[in-house]
């Protein structure tokens, strides 16, 4: 599932962020690790970010947590030093964004 990770076309990113009032951005694609306090965290942020929230959410407390621990279980194997590391590569090159200047406030 890709959904949570689907802002990756670097010219709408780039749009939404000139629109926001940023300048002097500049885009490109990298491969980073990401770092969880823990695979349960990072389930419930996956499961919060994706079109499955909804309907994760109408399940009842106990069938939610079984999820989170099944799939806790399955991301074992990444694992350091209780935190969950991962390369976001497995996903895709994702979008990092640099802004060097921001939008006036009139301070």
């Amino acid at each position: 599932m890709r959904a949570p990770f689907s802002l990756n076309d670097a010219g709408e990113l780039s749009r939404l962020l000139e629109t926001a009032g940023l300048r002097d951005c500049t885009i490109r694609a990298e491969t980073r690790n990401v770092r969880f306090v823990s695979p349960a965290m990072s389930v419930r942020s996956y499961i919060g970010g994706s079109p499955l929230a909804g309907i994760v959410a109408t399940a009842p407390e106990e069938a939610y947590e079984e999820l989170v621990s099944e799939i806790e279980q399955d991301l074992d194997s990444y694992t350091e030093q209780d935190s969950l590391c991962s390369r976001l590569k497995r996903i895709s090159r994702l979008p990092c964004v640099i802004a060097t200047s921001w939008p006036s406030t009139g301070r």
